[in-house]
């Protein structure tokens, strides 16, 4: 051995132990956050029936060690000012979508593409789905919440009208992820304890996977290698599959589901090399010879599939981390710190830091030309940036962090925990709420701007099957749109490309802005019901809502309600906008007043 690598392995060895040692400090903190927040919780009372929670652990047959967590999962806003379902919620969703993403992925005899995998996961955990089996197992009728009544008027309608549609009381789904988010904390935050329980409360099993595409399938590949041909190729897909599913995740497994590729890695300089920027040595080196493969590159398979689940498993990695992090925080706020640290810019900046992109192997000068800017912007930059900056990240720089992260999930036999140890000091400095609060957000920026000018701002939402849409309107003209997978991401997207086009077009400058806007989305989701609850915190009277236009044809029906609140200074009243639905006339009207209370004084 020569004096040079005598040299490079004393180093490694001596870089080795303080690494080490801060890994078993991360693992021993995450662990008492565990205990700590279980026993938090167990020193609520525990007020409900123990019948109750008997009929509940049957139908998810499943026994809670801490039977506070199943109270607090089925406690709604309303029921009690000190405890609601809405944390548990925030987890129990991210935890139910890696779950999902996990399981799929893990169908190796299918090697099922990441459309169709987000279509599976899109069918197993929508809200319509986490609504109908809320629905089913008549969850609803166990929920501690003032006006039940209503409550199971809506559930009643709903089962009997639009079963299978898309409307549907928005607490059902709601109900399901605060029970996930429930059991999660309770066999501790095992996502495979989790999923034994839940995958048959969803019902994977009756799930179709992806039919023969048919005689049309042929011309369909053909027309996407000739696209491909002029814009980098992507990988042939398997279209015919068996009609169930018939694998589960079960306890982890190894995976080695890559495909040899044509010719060997370029070089295993690059494979070293991201080993010890992780300072974690994969069993598997393929998965990251994959994780490092864009689509664009001939004869391998490219990191899609990885993304996907690496998308899923920083979520639930960073919703954990949040979550022990900040015990009393409410859930909004929760996931503004999510978002932030997993936003585009965030992650893209990550891959710059480390140089991660260098080690891809891609076939696009163009790709390599926008990185390489980007990169120059970055490095003069003073402080870290999460959303907006004076150049767009390239979406393949957060690619890659996604798709490594998932690579080393799977090498490390879906341990998120284990990756979390791994991958947390990759992602420093983690964005925190005091982070946030002096960094204004894009959509508090905007806000302020136009309010300074006197303009009106409206950012509308809806969800196509892959992706959250959201749309920036000033004065009722499109500016700006933006998409993810996540709806705060969304939202965050839009305004800041909003932002970008009207300070070409007016004198704008945004580090003058502070942070105390409002939040954008006139539409906003079970605004009705967050009225009601912003009314009882601040102590207001209960919103009466009245129609005040009842017109068309039985089936073309026009509604628009007005909602007033008396107060000691008058009577607040407004109007909503014009909806097919009485219940969405309402909640228009309840978004329009959220509005104008945030913007006056009584907030």
């Amino acid at each position: 051995m020569t004096a040079s690598a005598v040299e490079a392995a004393i180093g490694m060895v001596l870089l080795a132990f303080p690494l080490q040692v801060f890994r078993r400090c991360c693992c021993s903190c995450y662990r008492n956050h565990v205990k700590r927040y279980h026993s938090f919780s167990s020193s609520s009372a525990c007020n409900m029936d123990a019948s109750t929670i008997a009929v509940v652990e049957s139908i998810l047959n499943y026994t809670f060690k801490n039977k506070n967590l199943l109270v607090e999962a089925l406690t709604h806003s309303s029921f009690s000012k000190n405890t609601s379902y809405e944390r548990l919620e925030f987890v129990g969703d991210a935890a139910l979508g890696l779950a999902v993403a996990t399981h799929f992925f893990r169908l190796e005899q299918q090697k099922l593409n990441p459309g169709q995998l987000t279509d599976l996961r899109k069918d197993s955990v929508s809200n319509p789905k986490l609504a109908r089996m809320a629905a089913k197992h008549g969850l609803y009728r166990f929920v501690r919440r003032k006006n039940t009544a209503s409550l199971d008027h809506d559930v009643k309608k709903y089962e009997e009208e639009v079963k299978q549609g898309d409307d549907h009381p928005d607490i059902l789904a709601d109900i399901v992820e605060s029970l996930a988010g429930a059991v999660y904390l309770d066999v501790s935050f095992d996502l495979t304890g989790l999923w034994k329980i839940f995958g048959h409360i969803l019902e994977v099993d009756e799930i179709m996977l992806p039919k023969d595409g048919g005689d049309g399938s042929s011309e369909i590949t053909g027309a996407q290698d000739e696209l491909y041909g002029l814009c980098g190729k992507v990988d042939t897909v398997t279209t015919s599959f068996p009609s169930k599913m018939e694998a589960s995740m079960d306890p982890p497994i190894s995976y080695n589901h890559v495909t040899p590729t044509s010719s060997p890695f370029k070089s295993e300089v690059s494979i070293t090399a991201v080993d010890r920027i992780l300072n974690y040595s994969f069993r598997n080196k393929r998965l990251l010879e994959e994780a490092l493969t864009h689509s664009s590159y001939s004869d391998s398979t490219s990191y899609q599939r990885l993304e996907f689940v690496g998308d899923a498993a920083l979520g639930l990695a960073l919703t954990n981390h949040v979550f022990l992090a900040y015990p009393k925080l409410d859930p909004g706020r929760l996931s503004l710190i999510r978002a932030a640290n997993l936003s585009t810019e965030k992650l893209a900046r990550v891959a710059i830091k480390h140089s991660l992109f260098q080690f891809v192997r891609h076939n696009d000068n163009i790709l390599e030309y926008k990185v390489r800017e980007f990169a120059k912007v970055v490095s003069q930059e003073d402080d870290p940036v999460s959303y907006g900056g004076s150049m767009k990240a390239p979406k393949i720089l957060a690619d890659i962090v996604e798709s490594i992260a998932a690579a080393v999930y799977v090498d490390i036999d879906f341990n998120l925990t284990k990756l979390w140890v791994i991958f947390r000091g990759l992602l420093e400095p983690i964005v925190t709420l005091e982070h946030l609060q002096q960094q204004p957000q894009p959509v508090t920026l905007l806000f302020e701007f136009c309010q300074k000018q006197g303009k009106h701002v409206d950012i509308k939402h809806w969800k196509t099957e892959l992706k959250n849409i959201a749309s920036v309107y000033v004065d009722g003209e499109f500016v700006a749109s933006g998409s993810s997978e996540q709806k705060e991401i969304a939202k965050l997207n839009a305004a800041r490309g909003a932002l970008h086009k009207l300070s070409e077009s007016m004198p704008v400058d945004v580090n003058a802005f502070g942070i105390n806007g409002i939040d954008g989305s006139f539409e906003i989701e079970g605004a009705k019901q967050k009225l009601h609850e912003l009314c009882g915190k601040k102590k207001l009277p209960t919103p009466i809502y009245e129609l005040e236009k009842d017109e068309g044809r039985p089936h073309e029906k026009k509604f628009v309600s007005s909602v007033k609140i008396p107060t000691v200074d008058g009577t607040l009243y407004i109007t909503g906008d014009e909806k097919s639905r009485v219940k969405e006339a309402e909640n228009s009207a309840a978004s329009f007043m959220i509005r104008a209370l945030q913007e006056s004084s009584y907030l």
